[in-house]
């Protein structure tokens, strides 16, 4: 995913707040019921290597864990980066 990807991402998860502005429709929805089954089917290891952004948050989480002694002993993932 690039940064345009993202960016896009950002849109859909603000659809109701850009309702009625640049073609958007006024009953427009970002559909939250649908999270929880793509996040179940979100593949880790592809998002790792297929996304720079994802590897900067999987960096920056790792940091934060670090901070509150918290790092697991593979981080990330070793199933991620083999």
């Amino acid at each position: 995913m690039d940064c345009a990807d993202r960016y896009g991402a950002w849109f859909l998860a603000t659809m109701e707040s850009l309702r009625g502005t640049d073609r958007i429709r006024e009953d427009a929805r970002s559909h939250p019921n649908r999270k929880p089954s793509l996040t179940a089917g979100f593949a880790l290891a592809a998002a790792y290597w297929g996304c720079s952004g994802f590897r900067r948050l999987v960096s920056a989480f790792g940091g934060v864990l670090e901070t509150l002694h918290a790092l697991p002993s593979h981080w990330p993932s070793a199933a991620w980066i083999e």
